[in-house]
């Protein structure tokens, strides 16, 4: 099996994030997806399928609030790759 965390952050955030998640484990057996979000982008509930996992932070990451980088979905994304929880990371950034 293997992991991959994907940030929520992005132009997009987490519903697109979601939606190809679903499509990923669907396609690929061999694949587990955590969705590194944060709580503040959460607005929603949402149905999350099998091999798809939910990872909340305090914040997601904004040009604007870099003081508070450790509380960020990408800063938790990156530590979960550092002890060995997820295979890879992917953060899509936004384009500002």
């Amino acid at each position: 099996m293997f992991t991959i965390a994907i940030d929520s952050g992005g132009d997009y955030g987490f519903p697109v994030v979601l939606k190809g998640a679903k499509k990923e484990v669907q396609k690929n057996k061999d694949v587990e997806i955590v969705i590194v979000a944060g709580k503040d982008k959460l607005l929603h509930s949402y149905s999350i399928p099998e091999r798809v996992y939910l990872e909340q932070s305090d914040c997601t990451y904004s040009y604007d609030n870099k003081k508070n980088i450790r509380r960020t979905s990408i800063y938790r994304a990156i530590e979960m790759h550092k002890s060995g929880d997820v295979d890879a990371v992917i953060a899509p950034g936004d384009t500002t």
